[in-house]
């Protein structure tokens, strides 16, 4: 149980980090004046908003876990705009994207679908990899999302012009906070 317990505080310690850079980034953006009309500063304010918000629900995980004796998560299954929700995450981080000459892109489908999911743990999902991607993008490179429906999926991918994870850490891609050499 120590284990999980550690695990938990882990992912979550490493899931606030996107939308506390994000916030981060628009907070210095205001305070630099490169909101230089009143929507584009709406627009930052905004944004600073919906990360605080994101931050508020995860620290409300973290207490609603130490509540609780066993880790097994209630899924939110509920119909969830995809398209939507990757627009925000892209827009989240535009700044930060613009200072490092990131190209961002967004491919969506030009018909809409609404698969059934837990928005709140995709978007964590979603931000962890576009917040990998542009920390390993070089200046000027590009992050592609690209998004499709299928009869019984919906598909999505981020394509980043980085250089790609080593062979090396290919066997933990998927162990929980591995971190490979960078």
């Amino acid at each position: 149980m120590e284990a999980e317990r550690r695990f938990f505080i882990g992912a979550i310690a490493h899931d606030l980090r996107t939308p506390l850079f994000a916030l981060r980034g628009y907070l210095v953006g205001l305070e630099q004046g490169l909101a230089t009309s009143p929507a584009q500063a709406a627009h930052y304010v905004a944004v600073c908003r919906e990360k605080a918000d994101q931050l508020e629900r995860l620290v409300a995980d973290l207490f609603a876990f130490t509540k609780l004796e066993y880790l097994e998560p209630t899924l939110c299954r509920a119909p969830l705009d995809l398209g939507l929700l990757l627009h925000r995450a892209l827009d989240g981080l535009q700044d930060q994207a613009a200072t490092k000459g990131v190209t961002l892109t967004l491919n969506a489908p030009s018909t809409s679908c609404m698969p059934v999911g837990d928005e709140h743990l995709l978007r964590r999902v979603v931000e962890n990899l576009l917040d990998n991607a542009l920390r390993h993008t070089p200046r000027s490179g590009a992050i592609l999302v690209d998004w499709h429906c299928e009869p019984n999926r919906v598909v999505f991918s981020v394509t980043d012009s980085g250089p790609g994870i080593a062979p090396a850490d290919m066997p933990y891609l998927f162990d929980p906070l591995y971190r490979g050499e960078v």
